[in-house]
């Protein structure tokens, strides 16, 4: 990937996805690591805090957002910097944007109340019994309130101590009868017709569908992805964001983003046309993709992907020629 704050690009070398697992942190690893990276050539790595192994245990390092944590990244971001690296930040743990501090008024919904979706496997599975509930990515208030947490807890700083980008990863949030708190009266108002005797059966009525995808994808515009970006902006980052997934117009959300990213070979490197279109058409100077986390294409678990930890150099340099062919 490629990325850095657009008025401050300076290089296009590749960016590494650090994932951290929950558990022990030390500085003779971040050392460590951080001196391979920059040893061969690489432009920077972006932050991104998953699940535990499976050896860890509760106490094994520190929680999410606290003290222990910050003064980790921030040790981390610094020793970037030593060595000329950038150093972006995933916002949030795992995928998609949640947690349990995320309260059930702000958690995601369907047309027939909560969801059910839950935030497995993140960073704070490790000491919590429950996994975190899912934000509502329809309410604009709910995203604030999910934002200040993680602003107030080292994000900012870290956005002021060095130019970075937040990193937002593709749309995971369950889509099947997707809504938010005022729909069907936002509905009625729009159509002119009411969504609620529809709402279990919009498979049946193309019209209808419509319709409700369409208020879907305005509603994910201006209540995510547009707050999202000004976020970013006014926290002192770049926003970089990958939109596909999102039941929304793709290419407008990308448009909104500062680095527009797609992802190959999850999806056919053509796919990455409509990022980089979003890029030529509202002249933005940067467009990244995440090129190689399944080179040989993706199988659902509980199937691995086909030649993990057998990909071959030589695949790497034609995924990277494709990338760069679709824009």
């Amino acid at each position: 990937m490629i990325s850095g704050q657009n008025s401050m690009i300076q290089h296009t070398k590749p960016y590494l996805r650090w994932w951290w697992f929950s558990g022990p942190l030390g500085k003779e690893s971040i050392d460590e690591q951080l001196e391979w990276i920059a040893e061969r050539g690489f432009g920077g790595v972006e932050l991104a805090w998953v699940y535990p192994l499976s050896h860890a245990k509760a106490p094994d390092g520190p929680r999410f957002l606290d003290a222990e944590w910050q003064s980790y990244v921030r040790y981390a971001s610094e020793k970037c910097r030593e060595f000329g690296l950038g150093c972006d930040l995933s916002f949030g743990t795992l995928w998609p944007f949640g947690g349990t501090f995320v309260p059930p008024r702000y958690s995601s919904m369907t047309m027939t109340g909560s969801s059910a979706q839950r935030l497995t496997k993140s960073w704070e599975s490790r000491y919590c019994e429950e996994p975190g509930l899912i934000l509502d990515h329809l309410d604009e208030q709910a995203f604030a309130y999910y934002a200040d947490q993680l602003l107030d807890n080292g994000f900012r700083d870290l956005a002021g101590r060095m130019k970075l980008s937040f990193f937002c990863d593709s749309w995971e949030v369950e889509t099947e009868g997707l809504a938010y708190a005022s729909l069907f009266r936002d509905f009625l108002e729009r159509f002119g017709y009411d969504l609620k005797p529809h709402s279990a059966q919009l498979d049946a009525n193309a019209d209808i569908r419509f319709d409700y995808r369409l208020a879907i994808s305005d509603r994910i515009l201006s209540q995510f992805y547009a707050p999202y970006s000004r976020m970013c902006s006014e926290a002192g980052a770049s926003s970089r964001v990958q939109c596909h997934g999102s039941p929304t117009d793709i290419l407008a959300a990308y448009a909104l983003a500062d680095i527009p990213e797609s992802e190959t070979l999850l999806f056919d490197p053509d796919f990455a046309l409509i990022a980089a279109s979003a890029a030529a058409i509202w002249d933005k100077p940067v467009v990244s993709s995440e090129s190689f986390s399944c080179i040989y294409g993706w199988v659902p678990k509980p199937d691995t992907p086909p030649g993990l930890a057998e990909e071959l150099i030589e695949d790497l340099r034609c995924v990277a020629d494709t990338q760069f062919a679709w824009g």
